[in-house]
């Protein structure tokens, strides 16, 4: 299995944003990863899990999908992008609702 941040570096994500990803899935952990991964288009989950879990790099996902490696190259990218939008705004999400909670609490 790949690491998610070689993954984000070899996408062109910026440094910081891949700290804060990886700080929220320490943080939160991979039931969060598996269920942003599970809520991405088909095709950029094929290819998240092609690149993720099975180790293959473009080339390889390309000759299994029968797609040009450029496509591979420009769907990876944008799969792990989206993933980390999603993974912020979903870390988000969770804190927005911790803080409800915490306010309802202490009423």
């Amino acid at each position: 299995m790949q690491s998610l941040e070689t993954l984000m570096r070899e996408a062109g994500v910026d440094q910081e944003p891949r700290a804060r990803v990886e700080a929220i899935l320490a943080e939160l952990g991979s039931e969060l990863l598996e269920s942003v991964i599970d809520s991405l288009p088909e095709k950029q989950r094929l290819v998240l899990a092609l690149r993720y879990y099975e180790s293959l790099h473009v080339p390889e996902i390309a000759a299994v999908l029968g797609s040009k490696e450029a496509t591979v190259d420009e769907l990876l990218q944008k799969s792990i992008h989206a993933l980390c939008r999603k993974v912020e705004r979903a870390a988000a999400g969770r804190a927005s609702t911790r803080m409800a909670h915490a306010e309802g609490a202490g009423r």
